[in-house]
């Protein structure tokens, strides 16, 4: 929930780092919503939030965001 104050805060106060901050708290916790479906995480999060699932989920989360950050501005000149 941090996460997503710092987000909405950036677009009331345009600093670069309060939107990497809450984005990285975001990012790290997308992956547990798809292993666990709910919102109701249970006591012993912990071990699945180690485990390859979550890790891989991050991952790819970081490489859309590369991609989306590196092309997007490229692609939008082109229009």
């Amino acid at each position: 929930m941090i996460g997503l104050a710092l987000i909405a805060l950036y677009f009331l106060i345009p600093k670069l780092t309060i939107l990497a901050i809450g984005a990285g708290l975001v990012v790290d916790e997308i992956p547990l919503f798809f292993i666990f479906k709910t919102w109701n995480w249970p006591d012993n999060h912990w071990k699945q939030y180690h485990s390859w699932e979550s890790i891989l989920g991050i991952i790819a989360i970081a490489i859309v965001m590369y991609f989306a950050v590196s092309f997007l501005p490229i692609m939008v000149k082109k229009l």
